[in-house]
């Protein structure tokens, strides 16, 4: 026991006196050529240069103590302003430019890159004005602050497939920059990185990008198209602020906040899809121009916006088609404040309807629905906040009777009231003589108004609902829709005098179906009723569609049997032929025909 004492005291002895310790790394500095280093033991770094002319070759090893070690680093400021350096090129080993390591160097007209860099630090190359071509290599590099910033000679960039962050500024004032490719490798793009590249026109963004920065691309007024990836999740303020050529925008479904005056003054942008993910929208988002107009002239907003900021979309002089979702509880007055040619329309709530727009959230304050609302949202005001009414309920008070679809009677119903969906028909004199019902709205599955339904309603007016891939055209006395046409004030004088009963007429919107919708497969079979469904062609109950293929394109496309087939690449005219069963009255509907140009693709 004694003996294993003693041995225990003799080791705490000896490690308190630092026996067993590793020796501490001494550093060395000295001089190779025109480069000043130093080492610290097992690495160089390279902390000056400032004697270099011309080309400066970094070496891959200095030889420390009859040792080769590796240089690794470029220190802060080692190559800062020196006006003699044309070229310089980096080894494998060197992994850290450190920050302002050649900061000025207005002269620098070639850097190669090593296949080792992982960090490039800020203010790195800032003013290097004689660059022309940067060239990055396939490797998981950080790219700091101001890295680049002011090479205003540098046309093209190539940022390889490893960068993983680009810093603030980082090659924001490059006037000759033409186009940059961002690696799916980036995640994010600094506050300013590309700001003010006047001449930057093509810009690809990464698939595995989540953040865009503040002002990360303002001023860049010759950029044509952006696409955000589905990952970014924020845009910043001002990120693609008086983007002047930008026609083309397409935003990500994981988008979930854009940033106040994000496209400010993208006056050539022609319409603008804001995704079902986003919640957030800053002010002055969208804003047009006041002294040039803009070009914006379609608007449609995503189901997860609950609030428009002040002067998202003002000032979009031939703004004429918005979209708002069912989902939107507050406008800011001047949300669309300046939109002269402004036409609002609202999605649907399922089992509701819109009853209007009101000055309070209480909704005792002034409503404004249709062209009221689009003035009082042209002109400028408070703020607004949307009131909605069940289906079936009469906004003034009283009730509607509604039995197997169709609707029957009333109980006094004052002021508006939306029939329910699946609502089929209005029977004979089902809401006569209440001239305080002022507007009813109509579901698209209504079939029929019935014999004097509204007879005595002085200034009733019908609003019908929207459908998919159909314009409502109008109301018809006879069900194959020959004769007047009546709408507005017309048909609100026909419904109260009492007079025929009366068919919606609906014109198929060829526009709506979009390529995809019309896209066929080669060498594939496709029914008349297959190809009607894949562009939302409604066939009436017992209704015959027949197809019949142009000759013009039948090497792209023929009938077969009651079919088409597709045969080989190109486009294919198609005509669709609808015959309407016989009338109540035996009279048989004219046939219907719908030419279609469909996209025949491998």
């Amino acid at each position: 026991m004694r003996r294993a004492q003693r041995m225990i005291i003799a080791l705490l002895i000896a490690v308190s006196a630092g026996v067993g310790t590793p020796a501490q790394a001494v550093t060395s500095t000295g001089t190779t050529g025109c480069f000043e280093w130093e080492d610290n033991g097992t690495s160089v770094t390279i902390t000056g240069g400032s004697t270099c002319v011309g080309t400066a070759t970094i070496p891959a090893t200095i030889s420390v103590g009859g040792r080769n070690h590796a240089v690794t680093a470029i220190a802060t400021d080692a190559f800062r302003d020196n006006v003699a350096l044309t070229s310089v090129v980096f080894p494998n080993s060197v992994t850290t430019i450190g920050n302002s390591a050649f900061l000025g160097d207005s002269n620098l007209a070639s850097v190669t890159f090593g296949s080792g860099l992982r960090s490039i630090g800020t203010s790195a190359f800032y003013g290097a004005t004689s660059l022309t071509t940067i060239s990055l290599p396939n490797a998981p590099i950080t790219i700091g602050d101001h890295a680049f910033d002011g090479t205003a000679n540098v046309s093209r960039v190539n940022l390889g497939t490893g960068v993983t962050s680009i810093g603030k500024y980082a090659f924001a004032n490059n006037t000759s920059l033409l186009a940059i490719s961002v690696p799916n490798s980036t995640t994010s793009i600094g506050d300013y990185a590309f700001q003010s590249n006047t001449s930057l026109s093509s810009v690809t963004l990464g698939s595995g990008l989540t953040a865009i920065g503040k002002y990360a691309f303002a001023g860049d007024s010759a950029i044509t198209a952006i696409s955000i990836p589905n990952h970014v999740l924020t845009i910043g303020d001002y990120a693609f602020y008086n983007n002047l050529s930008l026609t083309s925008l397409n935003l990500g479904t994981g988008l979930v906040s854009i940033g106040s005056s994000t496209f400010y003054g993208a006056s050539s942008l022609t319409s603008v899809s804001i995704p079902n993910s986003v919640t957030s929208i800053g002010d002055y988002a969208f804003y047009g121009s006041d002294e040039i107009g803009t070009a914006l002239t379609k608007v449609s907003i995503g189901t997860g916006l609950t609030n428009i900021g002040n002067f998202v979309f003002a000032s979009n002089t031939n703004l004429t088609n918005v979209d708002l979702p069912s989902t939107l509880v507050r406008m800011s007055g001047s949300a669309f404040q300046g939109d002269l040619a402004l036409k609002v329309s609202m999605q649907w709530k399922t089992g509701y309807a819109l009853l209007g727009w009101n000055t309070a959230d209480d909704y005792n304050g002034d409503s404004y629905v249709g062209d009221s609302l689009n003035t009082y949202l042209s002109d400028g005001g408070s703020a607004l906040f949307s009131q909605w009414i069940e289906n079936g309920t009469c906004s003034g008070g009283g009730t509607i009777t509604v039995v197997n679809n169709v609707v029957t009677g009333h109980n006094s119903c004052v002021g508006f009231v939306a029939l329910p969906t699946g609502t089929t028909a209005i029977d004979d004199q089902a809401l006569k003589d209440n001239p305080l019902l002022t507007e009813v709205s109509i579901p698209t599955s209504i079939v029929s108004i019935g014999f004097s339904a509204f007879e005595g309603d002085t200034g009733i007016q019908l609003t019908v609902q929207p459908r998919t891939a159909y314009n409502f055209a109008g109301w018809s006395e006879t069900e194959e829709f020959a004769g007047t046409i009546y709408s507005g004030a017309q048909l609100s004088t026909y419904l109260s005098d009492g007079r025929l009963a009366l068919y919606p007429k609906w014109d198929y919107d060829q526009s709506w179906a979009s390529a995809t919708a019309r896209t066929l497969k080669v060498k594939k079979t496709y029914s008349a009723k297959v190809l009607a469904g894949k562009i939302s062609l409604s066939i009436p109950t017992k209704a015959t569609i027949s197809v019949v293929t142009s000759t013009a394109t039948k090497k792209y496309c023929v009938k077969s049997g009651s079919s088409v087939k597709a045969l080989k690449t190109g486009n294919c005219l198609v005509t669709f032929k609808i015959q309407r069963p016989k009338t109540s009255l035996g009279v048989k509907p004219p046939l219907q025909s719908i030419v279609m140009q469909l996209i025949v693709k491998p």
